[in-house]
C-alpha cells in the first residue's frame, strides 16, 4: 500500500492490483490525502490540483463502495477548502450532470448515491462557498428522492437537509418544497428512510422558521404518524425534531440555557428570530400531551415519551429547575386520560413512562435544592388527590387517581433512595408532613397504591434510619387497633411488611423486641383469622406476609420462634389425604381463597426461610418442611373442579400464587430431598408450562437468562441496551409484557425486593402472574431434570413432542418457546454440573425435535433451536455426535436456498463450535468458517448476513488457536464487508466488530512482532478499526472502540494513544449508554499502564473543544478529564459504569497526586460544594479572629463568579475518599516518591513558575508535601463532615482524624512554640459539633467520639478552655450512653448499633485516660518541676468520671468475655463479637491502668488486701478485687490463644502491656504465684510461647520478652513451682526458655541451621530493632538459668551459650547498637561466672540410708561434680575458641567488637581455660595481627583490651598474654617517624601500656631487672622526646608526653640519669622540651584546661615540679 501515498492517485499501480485489493488501495489513498492535505502549501497543491479534479471525477463516475464514497465526499470537500476555488462550479456541475441521467439500473444508482455523498460531504464542509449551484442540486436531489431504491432515497434526504442547514436563508425558496418532500417520507417502509426524512426536518426548524412555525401541528402529526411501526432509531430521530420544534416555539428567556452537548447544537437563529410565530409554556406541553393521549400503538407512546426526554434535555438544567414544579404536575395528568387506562397492562406501561419521563427530569437534570422542591410539590400534590379521594371515593375517581398516586409514590421512593440520609431534613420537618401523607395513602381503597406507599416508607427508613423504630411502632398500632377494618390491616399490614424488609438495609438496625413484637402480631392474627369470616382472608394474608419479612432479619432473629413458626407451618396444611378429601367437600369458593392465600402465604415464609435463614436448615428442619411441602403438591393436584373452573378472578389469582410459591420452595431445596414426589411434581411442572390447562398463551422470559448475550442483537432488541431501556422494553418482538412489572403482581416484592428490583432507586417490577408463575416452573423444571432417571426423561421427551404437534393454534408460538427455554436451561444444567444426558434414544428425541426447528419462521425459535443444539452437543461430548450435527447442517445450507433454514442451520454451527470448543469440533472448523464466510457475503438477504456472521463471531470467540490460520481469510472479508455493506445495516457492522475483537485476542501478543505477516495482519485489524469508527452509528463506533481497545492491549505501540484518547473523551457524553460503556472500559484500561499520559492528552483535548465560556472554571484545566468524570458518577446509573469510572479517578491519581497536588484538592473541593445556583448548605465558622485571611477563605465560593461541579452525595463521598488516598500517596515515606525526581525533572520543562515542581521536590526531599495545603484539607475535612449525608460526614471525620494524627507535631512557621493546627480548633469543634447534637447515627457519633479523643490526646489544644469544649462533648455522650444503658427502653436503633456506640464513648475515654496516666507518669520519672499544661489539663478533665469510667469498662469487659465463653455471640443482647473487637483492647489497657494505679492502692489503704507475716502472702478479702484480676488477667491472656488475635499485632499488644502491668503488682504477682494457681502461671507461659510462635513483630516480641520477665519472678515467688523448674513437657522453666528461644531464633540469622523451631521466619539481617530485642532477652536470660535444675543446668547454659555466641556474631558483624553487644557480653559473663549447683539429699533421704553405703554414696557423688565440672570446663573452652573463630575467620566482624568481646571472655572465664596453650597460642595470633591495623580505632580498641589485662589481677594470665604483645608494641614504638603522623593518635595509649608493662617486662625477661628497665626507658625517652619536638606545646600529645615524663622521673629517677649520662643528644632534647613548657608556665594537673586557655591569660610561674632537676641542661 507504499504506492497509494502519493498526491495523485497511482492508477496504474492500482489497475496492476488483484482485484480485490483495489478497493483497499483507493480507500488508503483517499485517507492518506486527507491526512497530507491540510499540511501542504498552496502551491504544492495548485501543481496537482486539476489532475486531482480529474481524478476525483473519473472515480465518481463508476461504481463504489459505500466506504470509498463516503471518503470521496470528504477528500473533494477538503481538497477545496484548502485549495483553490477556480475548478468547484465545473466539478459541482459535472457532480450534477450525472445526477441528472434518468437510467435507474443497479450501477447508475450506485453512482447517484456516489455523487449525493459527495455533495454531502462538500456542502457539510464548504456550506457557502458551493455559491448558487445549489438549485439544480436541489431539483435533482427532490427528484431522486421519488426513487425505488431505499438508499437513494435516504441519501437524497440527508444530502438535502446537509444543503439546507449549511445555506440557511440563502435557499429559502427552495425551503417550502424540501419541507414537503421531508413530511411525505414519513411513513416510509424504510426505517433508514424515516430516520434522513427526520434528520431533514430538524435542520429545517431553525433554518425554515417561517415555514416550520406556520405548520407545526401537521408536522407533530407527521412525527406522530413516522412513530408508527418504527424502531428505537426512529423513534429517536423524531423525538430530536419534536424537541427541536419546541424549543425553538418557546419565547426566549434570560434564565433559558440550552444543551450544547447533543448531536445537533442549536443555532443562533433560533433565539434571535423574532417574526416566528411564539407559543407559550403550556402550549408547548399541550402539544406533546396530546400526543401522548392519541397514541395508537405503544411504539407511538414510547416515542413520544423519549421526545419529552430530549425536550428537556435540550431546554437544560436552569430552564428545568425554575419550571419543575410545572413539569411535575403537567406530567402527572398524562395520566388522567380514562382512555389510556383502557386495561390493566396499558395503565402499567402508561405509569412507567409517567415514572421514566419524572426519574429522567428530577434524578438526573435538577440540582438537590431543586429535587427537594420537586419533592414538596409531589407530596402536596399526593395530599391533595388524597383529599378528593376521601371526598369523592366513586369507582372512577379511585381507578384513575391510584395510578396519579402511585407515580408519586414510586417518584418520592426514587428520589429518597437517590439522595440518602441527604433527604433526612425533609423528612423531619412536621410542616412538610411528608411521611404523615405517605401513611394516609396505606388506606387507599386501591391495593396497588398501599404497596406502593408501603414502598415509599420503606426507602424512607433506609435513608432516614431514626424513622425505622418510629414507623414499626406506627404501624404495629395501628395494627392492633385496626383488626376488624380489613382495608387498615391490610394497609398497615404491608407498611409493616415493606419495613421489616428494609430492616437488613438500614445499618442501623431496629432493637431485637421489635421483631418478637411483629411475630407476636402475626401470631396473633393467623390465630384468629377463623374467629371473623369477614376478616379470615385479611388475617390470614397479613400474618404470613409479616412472618415472611421476619425471615429477612436473620438467623440470630428467627431462631428465637423457630419451633413456632415450624408448628405454624404444619398447622397451615392437612395432615393427610383425608383431610385433603374433606376439604374438597365442604369448601366453597370463599373457604377455597382463604385456604388458597393462607397456604401461600405459609409456602413464601418458607421461601424466605430458606432464602435469608440457611443457617438454620437443618436436616431435622427439612424433614419438617417437607411434610406440609409434599400435602401441598398433592392438595394442588387434587384441587376439585369447582375451583379449577371457576369464573371468580379472585380465585384463579390465588391458586396461581399457591402454585407459584410451591415451586419457588422446591426451588430452594436440593432435589434429593423431594425425590418421593417429584414424579407427581414433574407432571404438575410441565402441565404449567406446556399451557396444558392454560386458555392464554403465556411465554416465559426465562430465555434472555439462559441464552448468549449477543442474542439481543439478532433478534432486534436494540433499545434495550440504551438509556431507554425501561421503556423501550414495551417494543420487544416476543414476550413484551415483561416490561409491565408492578409491585401489585406480587405483594412479597416490597420486602423481597432484591428478587425484582431490575432498576437502580426504582421500585420492583414483579412480572404479571401468569408469566411468574411459568418461569418459576421452567426454573424448578430444569434443576429437577437432572435427578429424574432417563426413562423419565424420555417420557418427558416424547410428552414435549406431542404438545408441539397438538397446539397449532394462537398458544403454539408461546409453548415453542416454553418448551425451548426448559430445554436450554435444562441441557446448561447439565453441562455446567458434568451430568450424562442418557441413553441413545433420549439424544435422538431431543436431536429431531430440535432440528424440526431450525426453520422455524421466528427468529426466536429459530435462535433458541439452535443455542438448543450447541448445549446438546456439550452435554454428549462425542466427536462423532458433534460430527454428525455439522455434517446435517453443512447439507441444509448447501442444498436449501429457503433464508430461515440458512440462518438457523448457520447459527447452530456457531453454538456447536462455542460450547463443544475448538478442539472438540476442530475436524469441522474449516468448513463451518468457509459457510459463515459464504453466507456472510450473500448481499441478497440481510438478515442470512446478520445470523452468518453472528455465528462466525462465536466461533472465533471460542475457537482459540485453532482459528489462528484462518486469521487473515476472516479480515480480509471482514474489511471487504465494511467496505461495500451500506452503513445502514449496523447489525452487520456490530457483528464485524465483535468478530475483530475475538480475532484480536486469538493473536494476543504475536501482535507485537514485526513480521511482514503479522505487520499485514496488523494494518488489517487497525483498518477495520477505523473503518468501524467511522460509522454514523454509535453501537458501531463502540465496537470499534472495542477492538482499538484489544489492540491497546496487545501492542500498545501500534495503537495510536492521542487519537484514542481524543476518541474516548468525546464518547464520554455520547447519548449512547454502550458507547459510553465501552468508552469508560477503554479509559480504565489506559489508565492501568498510562494514566498520567491518558490526563494529559485529555487535558490537551478537552482545551481544544473547550467553549471560552468555561475558561473560568475553577478547577484546573489540566485535570478536566477527572471532572468529567466526576460528573458521571452523577448522570450514570448503571453500576459497573460508575464503578470503571471510579477505578479510573483512582488510578489518575495514584499517579499524579504527588506532583499535581494543588489541582487535585481543588478540584475535590469544587465536587463537595452545591451545585452552581444554589446557596451553599456547609458554613464554616471562622477561626481565630486575629486572622482574618484564615477567616474569609473558608467562606463559600461565589456562585455568580464560579462554573462548581454540581455533584451528589455519594459522588462527594466518593471525593472525600480520594482525598484520604492522597494522604496515603503524598506521604514522604511512600514508595510512589521514589520517581519523584523524575517527575520533577520531567515537570522542569512544563512549569516554568515552578508550582509543580515545588510539590514534587517536597516528596522527594522527604518533606510532608501537604503541609502546604493543609488549609485546603481543614475546609474539605469540615465541608465534609458538617454534612447531613451520613457517609459524607464520616468521610469527613476520616479527613479530619488523618490532619491531626499527620500533623499533630508540625509547628507553626511563624510561632515556632505553638503547634500547627492550633489555628483551626474552631473548625475542628464545630466539624465535631453535629455529630452530637444529631439524634441518630451512631455510627457518626461513634466516629466522632474517636475523633474528640484524638484530638484532646493529641496535644494540639493546650488551654483548659480549648480542651474543655471538645470534652464536653465527650461528657454529653457518656450522660446518653449511661442513660441508655440504664434505662433500656425507648431503644431506636438495634443492640448492636447502641453497643458500638457505647463502646466508641467509652473507647475514647479510654484512650483520653491512658495518654493523659502515660504524660503524667512519665513526667513524675522525669522528676520533672514543669507541670506541662497538656498533660495536668488532661488528667483532670478525665479524673470526676474515672470511677464512672472504670464500672463501664468492667461492665464491657465482662460482656465480650461473655461472648467469648458463647462462640462469638452473646445469646442475651445478640450483638455479634466482631462489634467488641474495635475496642475491648483500649478498654483493657486503660481498665488495667486505672485498678493497678487506683483501685490496689485503695484497697490497700482501705484493709481490703493484708499480708501474713508467716509466709509473706497476700489474701484479698475484697471479692470484687478478685474478681477483677480474674477479668484483667483473663483477657489480658485467653484473646492471645485465638488465631484471629495473633493475626494482629496491635491487640496482642494491648494484652500483653496489661499483663505486665498486672504482673508488676507485687499484690497481683504473689496472688498469682501462689499454690492455688501453680497450673494458670504454666498455661499463661504457654499462651506466650503461642505468641511467640506466631508473630514477628518487633514491639510485640519486646513485650514478650517484659511478659516473661514478669512471669518469671512470679515463679520465683512460689516455691513449689521452683521445684518443678526441670526440662520435663509441660513445665514453666521449659517454657519460658523456650519462648526465649523463639525470639532469638527468630532474630538471630545465624541460628537458622544449628537450632530449627518450627513456624518460625526468622529475620534477614541483624538489624538494631533485633538487637534491641536480643538485649531485652539478655537481661532476664540469667534469671532463668537461675530457676534450672541442677541435673539439666550444664545442658540449659551450653545452649543458651550457644544462642549467645551466635547473636554475639551477628552484633560483631553488623554496625547495630553497641548496647547489645554489651548485653550480650554481660549475658555471657553471667552464666560463666556463675556457680554450679549440685542436687543435695534431703534429710529425710538421708535418714533412710543405711550407715554402710553412706560412705560410697558421698564417692559417687563426688564423682558426679567432678565430672560436671570437666563437662562446663570443656563447654566454656568450646565457647572461647568458638568466639576466637569467628573473630579470626570472619571478614565482616567490626575487629573492635572482637577485641572487646575477647577481652570480656578473658577477663571473665577461668584462668585455667584462658592459660591453655592452644587458646593462648591462637589468642596471641588473633591480637597480634591487629596492632599493626591501618585503623586508629582498632589500634586503640587493641591497646585498651591489653591495658584491661594488666590493670586485671590476673597476673598470669596478663603475663602469658602481654609478653609478645608488648613487645610488638615495644618494636611499633621505635618505628615512629614523621612520615606516618596519623598512627601517633595512638602513642597515648601506647605509652601508657608500657608504663603499665614495665614490671611485667621486668619480670618476663630473664636478667637483671635493671638493665630491662634502662633498655626500655632509653627508648621511651627517646620516642617522647621525638614526639615534644614535633608537636608544639599547646596539643594534648605534648602535655601527655609531659606528664609520662614526670611519672618516669618519680619511678626511675637513677635509671634516667643513667641514661642522660650514656647519651648528652637524649639529654639535650628532652632538657629543651622542659624549658619549652616551664616558660609557658603549664602545670601538669590542669594541662588540659590550660591548653585550651590563651595564652595570655598563663600562669606566671611554673608549677611543674621534677624530681630530676634539668635546670642545668643546654649550660
Amino acid at each position: 500500500m507504499e504506492l497509494a501515498h502519493s498526491l495523485t492517485f497511482n492508477e496504474n499501480a492500482h489497475k496492476s492490483m488483484p482485484t480485490a485489493t483495489r478497493d483497499l488501495f483507493l480507500y488508503e489513498w483517499l485517507k492518506f490525502l486527507g491526512k497530507v492535505l491540510p499540511g501542504l502549501d498552496k502551491k504544492e497543491i495548485k501543481q496537482c490540483q486539476e489532475r486531482l479534479e480529474k481524478q476525483l471525477l473519473s472515480l465518481i463516475s463508476v461504481p463504489q463502495s459505500s466506504a470509498i464514497q463516503k471518503s470521496l465526499g470528504e477528500t473533494a470537500a477538503l481538497l477545496f477548502n484548502v485549495g483553490e476555488t477556480f475548478g468547484l462550479y465545473a466539478f459541482i456541475e459535472s457532480c450534477n450532470e450525472r445526477l441528472r441521467v434518468k437510467d435507474d439500473t443497479v450501477n447508475n444508482v450506485k453512482i447517484k448515491i456516489c455523487v449525493i455523498n459527495v455533495f454531502f460531504g462538500m456542502y457539510a464542509t464548504l456550506g457557502r462557498m458551493m455559491g448558487n449551484t445549489f438549485a439544480d442540486t436541489i431539483q435533482m436531489l427532490l427528484r431522486n428522492t421519488k426513487s425505488n431504491d431505499g438508499d437513494l432515497r435516504s441519501s437524497s434526504l440527508l444530502c438535502l437537509g446537509a444543503i439546507m442547514a449549511s445555506l440557511g436563508a440563502m435557499c429559502t425558496s427552495y425551503h417550502r418544497d424540501v419541507y414537503k418532500t421531508a413530511k411525505s417520507f414519513h411513513s416510509d417502509k424504510s426505517m433508514n428512510v424515516r430516520i434522513s426524512a427526520m434528520k431533514l426536518l430538524e435542520s429545517l426548524i431553525p433554518n425554515a422558521s417561517n415555514v416550520v412555525s406556520a405548520d407545526v401541528e401537521n408536522l407533530v402529526t407527521v412525527c406522530c404518524k413516522a412513530l408508527e411501526s418504527s424502531n428505537y432509531d426512529v423513534r429517536l430521530a423524531v423525538s430530536s425534531v419534536l424537541s427541536r420544534l419546541l424549543v425553538s416555539m418557546l419565547p426566549p428567556s434570560k434564565t433559558m440555557t440550552f444543551n450544547t452537548l447533543s448531536n445537533a447544537p442549536i443555532p443562533k437563529q433560533m433565539t434571535s428570530n423574532q417574526s416566528t410565530k411564539k407559543l407559550s409554556t403550556e402550549d408547548c406541553f399541550g402539544i406533546l400531551a396530546s400526543c401522548f393521549f392519541k397514541a395508537s400503538s405503544a411504539s407511538v407512546r414510547v416515542g413520544i415519551v423519549e421526545s419529552y426526554i430530549a425536550f428537556f434535555d435540550a431546554l437544560g438544567k436552569h430552564w428545568v429547575e425554575k419550571h419543575v414544579k410545572f413539569i411535575v404536575n403537567h406530567t402527572l395528568t398524562l395520566l388522567d386520560n380514562p382512555k389510556m387506562l383502557s386495561s390493566h397492562i396499558e395503565a402499567v406501561y402508561c405509569r412507567r413512562s409517567v415514572n421514566f419521563i419524572l426519574s429522567h427530569v428530577i434524578n438526573q437534570i435538577i440540582g438537590e435544592k431543586s429535587q427537594n422542591e420537586a419533592a414538596k410539590e409531589l407530596i402536596k400534590i399526593l395530599a391533595g388527590r388524597m383529599q378528593h379521594v376521601n371526598v369523592d371515593a366513586t369507582e372512577q375517581v379511585v381507578t384513575i387517581t391510584q395510578h396519579v398516586i402511585i407515580c408519586i409514590l414510586n417518584q418520592v421512593s426514587s428520589l429518597v433512595s437517590l439522595q440518602g440520609s441527604s433527604i433526612s431534613v425533609f423528612f423531619t420537618e412536621h410542616a412538610t408532613g411528608a411521611v404523615n401523607t405517605v401513611v394516609s395513602s396505606l388506606l387507599y381503597p386501591a391495593s396497588a397504591v398501599s404497596l406502593a406507599a408501603a414502598w415509599c416508607l420503606r426507602c424512607i427508613v433506609i435513608a432516614v434510619p431514626a424513622q425505622l423504630t418510629v414507623l414499626i411502632d406506627t404501624t404495629q398500632e395501628k395494627i392492633e387497633a385496626a383488626k376488624n377494618n380489613p382495608e387498615s390491616l391490610v394497609g398497615y399490614s404491608n407498611a409493616l411488611t415493606a419495613i421489616l424488609g428494609a430492616v437488613p438495609l438500614a445499618e442501623l438496625g431496629v432493637p431485637s423486641i421489635k421483631a418478637k413484637n411483629a411475630f407476636s402480631i402475626a401470631e396473633d392474627l393467623l390465630r384468629t383469622a377463623s374467629q371473623n369470616s369477614r376478616m379470615s382472608l385479611a388475617r390470614t394474608q397479613c400474618g404470613w406476609m409479616i412472618i415472611g419479612a421476619l425471615m429477612n432479619l436473620g438467623s440470630i432473629t428467627v431462631r428465637h420462634f423457630l419451633s413456632k413458626l415450624l408448628l405454624l407451618w404444619r398447622n397451615a396444611f392437612p395432615r393427610s389425604t383425608k383431610e385433603i378429601e374433606t376439604e374438597k367437600t365442604k369448601f366453597d369458593v370463599f373457604n377455597w381463597r382463604v385456604v388458597l392465600e393462607g397456604r401461600a402465604g405459609a409456602l413464601c415464609a418458607m421461601e424466605s426461610f430458606l432464602q435469608n435463614c440457611s443457617e438454620l436448615v437443618s436436616d431435622d428442619v427439612t424433614r419438617r418442611m417437607l411434610a406440609p411441602l409434599e400435602c401441598a403438591l398433592t392438595m394442588l393436584a387434587n384441587l376439585p373442579v369447582n375451583v379449577k373452573a371457576s369464573a371468580a378472578q379472585n380465585l384463579k389469582v390465588s391458586a396461581a400464587f399457591f402454585r407459584l410459591r410451591l415451586f419457588l420452595v422446591l426451588g430452594q431445596l436440593p432435589p434429593e430431598c423431594y425425590e418421593s414426589f417429584i414424579t407427581q411434581l414433574i407432571r404438575v411442572l410441565i402441565n404449567e408450562f406446556a399451557l396444558t390447562d392454560k386458555q392464554s398463551a403465556i411465554t416465559t422470559s426465562y430465555l434472555d437468562q439462559v441464552g448468549h448475550k449477543y442474542n439481543s442483537i439478532l433478534l432486534g432488541a436494540n433499545g434495550t441496551d440504551s438509556d431507554h431501556q425501561e421503556i423501550e422494553e414495551q417494543m420487544l418482538p416476543v414476550n413484551n409484557a415483561i416490561s409491565c412489572g408492578t409491585l401489585e403482581h406480587d405483594p412479597v416484592s416490597i420486602y423481597a425486593a432484591r428478587k425484582f428490583q431490575k432498576y437502580r432507586f426504582s421500585s420492583p417490577g414483579p412480572l404479571p402472574l401468569g408469566i411468574a408463575v411459568v418461569d418459576s416452573s421452567v426454573s424448578l423444571f430444569s434443576k429437577i431434570f437432572c435427578a429424574t432417571a432417563v426413562k423419565h426423561r424420555i417420557k418427558i421427551m416424547q410428552h414435549f413432542v406431542e404438545c408441539l404437534k397438538l397446539n397449532k393454534s394462537v398458544k403454539q408460538q408461546s409453548v415453542q418457546i416454553n418448551i425451548l427455554t426448559v430445554l436450554l436451561s435444562c441441557l446448561k444444567t447439565m453441562a455446567e454440573g458434568k451430568t450424562p444426558i442418557g441413553s441413545q434414544d433420549l439424544q435422538e428425541l431431543i436431536l429431531t425435535l430440535l432440528l424440526s426447528l431450525l426453520g422455524d419462521p421466528s427468529d426466536i425459535i429459530r435462535c433458541a433451536s439452535a443455542e438448543c443444539v450447541g448445549r446438546l452437543a456439550q452435554v454428549i461430548a462425542d466427536n462423532t455426535f458433534t460430527a454428525r450435527i455439522s455434517q446435517s447442517c453443512f447439507d441444509k445450507i448447501q442444498l436449501s436456498r429457503d433464508p430461515t433454514i440458512r440462518m438457523g442451520n448457520a447459527l447452530t454451527l456457531g453454538f456447536v463450535h462455542r460450547y463443544v470448543g475448538g478442539i472438540g469440533a476442530g475436524q469441522h472448523l474449516s468448513t463451518s468458517i468457509s459457510i459463515c464466510l459464504a453466507l456472510a457475503q450473500d448481499m441478497s438477504n440481510t438478515s442470512v448476513q446478520v445470523w452468518a456472521l453472528h455465528s462466525l463471531a462465536l466461533i472465533t470467540d471460542s475457537g482459540g488457536v485453532m482459528i489462528r490460520s484462518y486469521v487473515e481469510h476472516i479480515l480480509a472479508l471482514m474489511i471487504n464487508l465494511l467496505m461495500t455493506v451500506p452503513s445502514s445495516a449496523k447489525d452487520i457492522h456490530r457483528y464485524i466488530g465483535k468478530c475483530v475483537v475475538s480475532l484480536i485476542t486469538i493473536l494476543g501478543p504475536e501482535l507485537q512482532g514485526n513480521a511482514p505477516q503479522i505487520s499485514s495482519i496488523r494494518s488489517s485489524c487497525q483498518l477495520a478499526s477505523d473503518f468501524l469508527l467511522g460509522s454514523t452509528n454509535l453501537l458501531v463506533i463502540a465496537e470499534g472502540i472495542s477492538c482499538y481497545q484489544q489492540l491497546h492491549l496487545f501492542t500498545p505501540r501500534h495503537a495510536a494513544l492521542n487519537s484514542l484518547v481524543n476518541l474516548v473523551c468525546k464518547n464520554l457524553t455520547s447519548s449512547c449508554l454502550v458507547l459510553r460503556q465501552v468508552s469508560c472500559s477503554c479509559l480504565k484500561q489506559l489508565s492501568q499502564r498510562q494514566a498520567d499520559q491518558v490526563s494529559q492528552l485529555a487535558a490537551a483535548y478537552f482545551a481544544e473543544t473547550r467553549e471560552p465560556a468555561s475558561a473560568g472554571d475553577t478547577y484546573s484545566s489540566e485535570l478536566e478529564l477527572e471532572a468529567a468524570l466526576f460528573t458521571m458518577l452523577d448522570k450514570e446509573a448503571d453500576l459497573t459504569m460508575q464503578n470503571n469510572v471510579k477505578d479510573t479517578i483512582l488510578m489518575i491519581l495514584n499517579s499524579q497526586a504527588i506532583y499535581k497536588l494543588t489541582g487535585w484538592l481543588t478540584l475535590l473541593r469544587n465536587v463537595l460544594f452545591i451545585a452552581t445556583g444554589e446557596e451553599a448548605t456547609e458554613q464554616e465558622p471562622k477561626g481565630n479572629e486575629e486572622d482574618e485571611d484564615d477567616d474569609t477563605s473558608f467562606q463559600p465560593v461565589n456562585k455568580e463568579t464560579s462554573t462548581t461541579l454540581h455533584q451528589r452525595c455519594n459522588t462527594r463521598a466518593f471525593a472525600v475518599q480520594c482525598v484520604q488516598k492522597i494522604f496515603t500517596l503524598a506521604s514522604p515515606t511512600n514508595d510512589v516518591n521514589s520517581k519523584a525526581s523524575e517527575i520533577a525533572n520531567a515537570l522542569s520543562h512544563q512549569s516554568p513558575d515552578g508550582s509543580l515542581l515545588s510539590e514534587a521536590m517536597l516528596s522527594q526531599d522527604g518533606v510532608d508535601p501537604l503541609v502546604t495545603h493543609i488549609q485546603e484539607l481543614v475546609r474539605i475535612g469540615f465541608m465534609a463532615a458538617t454534612s447531613s449525608y451520613d457517609h459524607l460526614q464520616i468521610e469527613g471525620l476520616k479527613v479530619l482524624e488523618e490532619l491531626i494524627k499527620r500533623f499533630s507535631d508540625a509547628r507553626d512557621p511563624d510561632f515556632d512554640d505553638q503547634p500547627l493546627l492550633e489555628q483551626y480548633q474552631a473548625q475542628f469543634g464545630a466539624a465535631l459539633r453535629p455529630a452530637f447534637l444529631r439524634e441518630g447515627s451512631p455510627h457518626v457519633l461513634s466516629k466522632a467520639c474517636n475523633l474528640c479523643s484524638i484530638w484532646i490526646t493529641s496535644g494540639i489544644a493546650t488551654d483548659i478552655v480549648d480542651l474543655r469544649r471538645i470534652h464536653q462533648l465527650l461528657v454529653t455522650s457518656l450522660s446518653k450512653a449511661q442513660n441508655a444503658r440504664s434505662s433500656g427502653a425507648g431503644a431506636v436503633f438495634s443492640e448492636v448499633s447502641a453497643t458500638s456506640e457505647r463502646l466508641a464513648v467509652l473507647k475514647a475515654w479510654a484512650d483520653m485516660y491512658y495518654v493523659a496516666l502515660g504524660i503524667e507518669l512519665k513526667k513524675n520519672g522525669e522528676n520533672s518541676e514543669q507541670s506541662g499544661s497538656t498533660s495536668s489539663s488532661l488528667l483532670e478533665l478525665v479524673r470526676p468520671e474515672l470511677s464512672n469510667l472504670y464500672s463501664m469498662w468492667i461492665e464491657a469487659l465482662k460482656e465480650y468475655g461473655l461472648a467469648l465463653s458463647h462462640g462469638n455471640v452473646v445469646v442475651s443482647d445478640e450483638v455479634p463479637i466482631t462489634v467488641r473487637e474495635a475496642s475491648w483492647g483500649n478498654l483493657l489497657s486503660s481498665a488495667t491502668l486505672y485498678f493497678t494505679a487506683h483501685m490496689l492502692p485503695k484497697a490497700v489503704q482501705d484493709g481490703k488486701i493484708v499480708k501474713r507475716e508467716t509466709d509473706d502472702k497476700t489474701y484479698f478479702l475484697d471479692s470484687d478485687l478478685i474478681n477483677d484480676i480474674h477479668l484483667l488477667m483473663g483477657l489480658s491472656s485467653v484473646p492471645l490463644s485465638q488465631s484471629a488475635v495473633l493475626q494482629d499485632p496491635l491487640k496482642i499488644s494491648f494484652c500483653l502491656k496489661s499483663l505486665v502491668k498486672l504482673l508488676e503488682q507485687p499484690q497481683v504477682a504473689i496472688y498469682v504465684a501462689s499454690n492455688e494457681t501453680d497450673s494458670k502461671v504454666v498455661e499463661l507461659a504457654q499462651i506466650l510461647f503461642k505468641v511467640a510462635l506466631s508473630c514477628g513483630d518487633i514491639e510485640v516480641l519486646d513485650l514478650l520478652v517484659q511478659s516473661v520477665k514478669a512471669l518469671s519472678k512470679c515463679a520465683l515467688l512460689n516455691e513449689s513451682i521452683k521445684a518443678t523448674c526441670n526440662l520435663d513437657d509441660g513445665s514453666l522453666m521449659k517454657v519460658l526458655l523456650e519462648i526465649l528461644s523463639c525470639v532469638f531464633t527468630r532474630h538471630v540469622p545465624s541460628l537458622r541451621e544449628t537450632l530449627t523451631v518450627s513456624n518460625i521466619r526468622p529475620v534477614k539481617k541483624f538489624k538494631d530493632p533485633s538487637a534491641k530485642l536480643v538485649a531485652a532477652t539478655c537481661e532476664i536470660w540469667p534469671n532463668m538459668l537461675s530457676l534450672s535444675h541442677p541435673k539439666h543446668e550444664v545442658a540449659l547454659k551450653t545452649a543458651s551459650l550457644h544462642m549467645l555466641i551466635c547473636a554475639l556474631k551477628e552484633s560483631c558483624t553488623t554496625n547495630c547498637s553497641a548496647n547489645a553487644l554489651s548485653a550480650l557480653l554481660h549475658c555471657i559473663k553471667s552464666i560463666a561466672t556463675s556457680e554450679l549447683t549440685f542436687e543435695e539429699k534431703t534429710d529425710e533421704e538421708t535418714e533412710t540410708e543405711n550407715t554402710e553405703e553412706k560412705s560410697g554414696h558421698e564417692t559417687k557423688t563426688e564423682e558426679d561434680r567432678e565430672m560436671k565440672v570437666k563437662m562446663w570446663t570443656k563447654v566454656l573452652t568450646s565457647t572461647y575458641l568458638s568466639v576466637l573463630d569467628f573473630a579470626e575467620n570472619s571478614e565482616e566482624c567490626d575487629p573492635s567488637r572482637c577485641l572487646l568481646s575477647f577481652a570480656t571472655l578473658t577477663l571473665s572465664f577461668p584462668e585455667k581455660i584462658t592459660v591453655n596453650s592452644i587458646i593462648l597460642e591462637r589468642s596471641v595470633a588473633f591480637l597480634t595481627p591487629l596492632l599493626k591495623s591501618n585503623r586508629s580505632a582498632v589500634k586503640l580498641q587493641h591497646l585498651k583490651v591489653i591495658s584491661s589485662l594488666l590493670r586485671s589481677n590476673k597476673k598470669v594470665v596478663a603475663i602469658k598474654f602481654c609478653k609478645p604483645i608488648l613487645s610488638s608494641v615495644f618494636a611499633e614504638l621505635l618505628e615512629i617517624g614523621e612520615e606516618n603522623p596519623d598512627h601517633w593518635l595512638c602513642l597515648k595509649e601506647e605509652i601508657e601500656l608500657l608504663i603499665l608493662g614495665l614490671p611485667l617486662i621486668s619480670e618476663v625477661i630473664n636478667g637483671s631487672a635493671n638493665v630491662a628497665h634502662e633498655s626500655m626507658l632509653y627508648h621511651l625517652l627517646k620516642v617522647l622526646s621525638k614526639i615534644m619536638g614535633v608537636y608544639n606545646n599547646q596539643s594534648q600529645l605534648y602535655l601527655y608526653c609531659i606528664e609520662t615524663l614526670k611519672r618516669l622521673s618519680a619511678a626511675y629517677s637513677e635509671q634516667i640519669r643513667s641514661i642522660f649520662a650514656k647519651d648528652p643528644e637524649l639529654k639535650e632534647s628532652v632538657g629543651t622540651a622542659v624549658k619549652r613548657t616551664v616558660a609557658v608556665g603549664f602545670s601538669p594537673d590542669s594541662a588540659k584546661s590550660k591548653a585550651d586557655q590563651p595564652a595570655s591569660q598563663a600562669a606566671k610561674q611554673p608549677s611543674i615540679q621534677l624530681k630530676v632537676d634539668f635546670s642545668n641542661f643546654g649550660k
